[in-house]
């Protein structure tokens, strides 16, 4: 291994990865030394690549003890490092948390495990094995004092992250169902133009009345108020803020006019519009927050103040810094709401990939940042160039260097639900990293410290009581999907994709279990489109087709799937006797209700039988992504509340009770 490959080696950088056809693709030596250079490397001077490999790979040898160290509560060990030949080597090791001690230890070295070495300059260093008692799941803090029979007592201090074995987890047994929606979208009671706090709590009225233990939502994340047609809640502001524009008026005791809604009913948002509306509101709000509560510190200014030092490292105004704690105290409401209605899990919050490279998070964070590389998606039958998403990527050396910091912070920031979906939970062992060569697009995968990373997950999972879904669509290595069923991050499984072999949909006993099997979801065609083949036909309206023979395959392809749902219907015996769209989503829906998988998933857009995708993957201006709203009511959906005037309609009644009681059997 020469210079620059053991650099590439240090760094993450991978030589070869699988592609979307099942071939070993070897990545090109000039594209692993453009990842080196968008990491800061000089790659044309031999002596900085040799120092560099010495200060990342040898200097941890010659440290004591690494200042972060993750370990688990089955069995804690502390790992140390000293000279093989120094003699009398001795710890005194003491365990605390915040004021309270929890062991001392007296450890020889030469009685303790050896697991690796070292050898530097003729001198062999040595890694030893510290067992340490029983630990709950927790951080702690660890002072060692190290001497010897040649060297004075030294003191070091490090941080213990001792993680569970799994992410907190709901009984093996349970069987729940819930909905999936894109917040923004709904159209509530109050005839309002953009879903907020106050629409998601109606939801949670009437999904909650039909059974549903949870909602899952679209990224909540802070985008960007002066540029509002940025609206794509995967490409965030700051993942640790909450956009603004979910704030509901109505709900906070601030806002004093008599009508503070944004009324609007097109079919697409006008995001200029609903925000100066929204903003409108805001200002109101917060002058009388500032007459009312500050100016007499109020018991509610004082939460205000403990918010605003707590996240001071945001660097926010006054106002925003109201905002942020007017979201998180309607969001914090909405999941004890949930909990009051009989929700097992109430919401489940989504955590995008990346932020973006003008955003707050990221200038927080500049230094944890790569300049020259954004993440994206390796090539696919869908973008044979591979995809660009335009997010930040973040260096793993120094993520690690950080003390993993930033990720314990976004996860922590994350996990005030009950439960968080990791979008594209692959990040945890690797990114898709977008460069450029001679000027043409290239990528490469970099690896970074998954042990730690889903240790790290699992202890935050417990500490905050929430369960966790990663998304691993696509192309997965086979090691990491052993590893997150192993930790009960919970896998999301697309209908459309769930086929055997022989190009048939896997009969619902054979889904995998520790699962949130849903039939569509944001960037797939709602089953209404699909089985009308509307989403393809759309694609070629937009021409997004390359060729007619892709749009024609397409097409092809789609009658082929068509005959496998019936068929996969009829083997159940759910076959009903209309073939609309909606009497085919029915019958799925109730055969999926045996499905094997822990959670299933209906996704609103399916429930109001829409046609227009909420977004389509691979475009920007060309389609009005994250804007098409829902065409129906809540009401409409679900039908009247229990304390609202019945329709008597029992086919909608029946439909309800028979998935709970599928559910429910398939629980027991």
């Amino acid at each position: 291994m020469n210079a620059v490959e053991q650099l590439c080696y240090l760094q993450g950088v991978a030589l070869d990865y699988i592609d979307y056809y099942g071939q070993q693709t070897r990545i090109l030596d000039d594209v692993r030394r453009q990842i080196l250079k968008a990491c800061g490397h000089d790659v044309t001077n031999q002596d900085y690549i040799c120092d560099t490999n010495f200060r990342l790979d040898a200097l941890p040898w010659q440290t004591v003890l690494n200042a972060f160290q993750v370990t688990s509560s089955e069995h804690a060990v502390l790992k140390v490092r000293a000279q093989s030949c120094e003699p009398g080597k001795h710890l005194k090791i003491v365990i605390s948390e915040g004021a309270t001690e929890f062991c001392r230890l007296h450890v020889a070295l030469t009685n303790s495990l050896e697991i690796g070495d070292y050898v530097i300059d003729g001198v062999r260093y040595c890694e030893y094995q510290i067992e340490l008692p029983s630990l709950v799941a927790n951080y702690y803090q660890v002072d060692v004092v190290f001497s010897s029979q040649i060297t004075k007592a030294q003191s070091f201090r490090a941080t213990l992250a001792v993680a569970p074995p799994s992410c907190f987890a709901l009984d093996e047994n349970q069987r729940s169902w819930g909905i999936s929606c894109q917040l923004y979208t709904l159209r509530d009671k109050r005839e309002s133009g953009f879903g907020d706090f106050s629409s998601l709590k109606e939801l949670i009225q009437r999904s909650s009345e039909k059974g549903a233990d949870y909602i899952l939502l679209n990224p909540l994340h802070k985008l960007f108020a002066k540029e509002p047609e940025r609206a794509s809640p995967y490409s965030p502001n700051d993942r640790n803020q909450i956009n603004p524009l979910y704030i509901s008026p109505r709900l906070c005791i601030d806002y004093t006019l008599s009508n503070g809604e944004y009324r609007s009913d097109n079919q697409f948002i006008d995001y200029s519009q609903a925000t100066q509306h929204k903003y409108q509101c805001f200002k109101v709000m917060y002058l009388n927050f500032c007459e009312l509560e500050l100016a007499k510190n109020t018991e509610r200014a004082d939460d205000f103040n403990a918010f605003v030092v707590v996240h001071a490292d945001w660097h926010l105004s006054q106002f925003d810094y109201y905002l942020q704690w007017i979201a998180k105290e309607q969001l914090d409401y909405c999941q004890r709401y949930a909990k009051t209605k009989g929700m097992a899990i109430g919401l489940i919050l989504d955590l995008a990939v990346g932020c973006t490279r003008d955003g707050e998070e990221y200038q927080r964070n500049k230094s944890l940042f790569v300049k020259h590389a954004n993440i994206g998606a390796p090539p696919d039958p869908w973008a044979r160039d591979g995809q660009d998403w335009g997010l930040a990527v973040q260096d793993p050396v120094k993520l690690k260097a950080s003390h993993f910091s930033h990720f314990i912070a976004l996860i922590r920031a994350n996990m005030i639900a009950g439960g968080l979906r990791i979008d594209h939970v692959m990040g945890l062992l690797r990114l898709w990293w977008c460069v450029s060569v001679n000027n043409q697009p290239a990528g490469c995968y970099v690896y970074y410290p998954f042990k730690e990373l889903l240790a790290l997950l699992c202890l935050e999972s417990h500490l905050n009581q929430c369960i966790v879904i990663g998304e691993d669509l696509g192309v997965v290595p086979e090691a990491i999907k052993h590893d997150l069923d192993n930790a009960h991050v919970y896998g999301n499984d697309i209908f459309y994709f769930e086929k055997d072999a022989a190009g048939q949909f896997l009969l619902p006993n054979d889904h995998r279990k520790h699962a949130l099997v849903m039939i569509a979801n944001h960037d797939v065609a709602p089953f209404f489109a699909w089985w009308q083949s509307i989403d393809i036909h759309t694609r070629d309206k937009y021409q997004l087709y390359s060729n007619n023979e892709q749009y024609g395959f397409d097409l092809t392809q789609r009658e082929h799937d068509k005959r496998a749902l019936i068929h996969w219907l009829k083997t159940a015996n759910e076959l009903p006797e209309n073939d609309d769209a909606k009497s085919i989503y029915r019958a799925m829906v109730l055969n999926l209700a045996t499905s094997n998988s822990q959670f299933l998933c209906l996704q609103l857009d399916d429930l109001s039988g829409e046609t227009l995708a909420v977004n389509i993957p691979g475009t920007d201006q060309e389609y009005p992504n994250w804007r098409r709203r829902l065409s129906c009511s809540l009401a409409t959906i679900f039908g009247p509340l229990s304390n609202e005037e019945q329709d008597n309609n029992n086919e909608e009644h029946g439909f309800w009770q028979l998935l709970n009681a599928r559910r429910d059997h398939v629980s027991s």
